[in-house]
């Protein structure tokens, strides 16, 4: 049986985003407020931790910075269940629940562990992980050692929670306000 173990990957990368209105005046916009508006309402948790605190959409399939660089047709052909038909229809559904997922602060911008800097195995991971264990993410510093920190998703005392890590670059989303 192998051991539990730490294995240390560094990832830099660059995106490219191509030419895009800031979102507050896209014309679309408020097809994200609404479904902003509709999923407090519903008092629906972040997907990952379940958390209903700083919650905040995260655009799943097309982050609304790169819906320009789409080839619709071949969107469309990919996926048939999101009934796309042409540009247009596209732009609605990058900004509607069909493409919006909820996740807390943490779980969508967290420098070590959010959807914008973790590989998606290991991000998606943290949703039904032993709680026993430690965290399958971990802020790099703590596991230079051979044995992992004890960083738990749900800790009170996570590095980096809440802390005031920058804004998605791409994206102006605030997080939802408390219901």
């Amino acid at each position: 049986m192998t051991p539990a173990h730490v294995q240390h990957e560094t990832l830099r990368l660059a995106f490219y985003f191509p030419e895009h209105p800031p979102r507050s005046e896209d014309s679309h916009y408020h097809l994200f407020e609404h479904a902003r508006k509709r999923i407090l309402a519903a008092g629906v948790g972040c997907w990952i931790c379940g958390t209903k605190e700083h919650l905040e959409l995260h655009h799943q399939e097309v982050e609304f910075a790169a819906a320009a660089g789409v080839d619709v047709e071949k969107f469309a052909a990919l996926f048939p269940e999101y009934h796309i038909t042409d540009e247009e229809a596209f732009l609605c559904w990058v900004e509607s629940d069909g493409n919006l997922r909820v996740l807390c602060a943490d779980c969508h911008r967290s420098p070590y562990r959010g959807i914008h800097s973790c590989p998606e195995p290991q991000w998606k991971l943290q949703r039904y992980w032993l709680k026993n264990l430690p965290s399958p993410v971990q802020p790099a510093d703590s596991a230079r050692s051979s044995e992992p920190a004890n960083v738990r998703p749900d800790s009170d005392t996570e590095p980096g929670s809440l802390c005031g890590c920058p804004p998605c670059l791409h994206c102006d989303d605030e997080p939802l306000p408390p219901a």
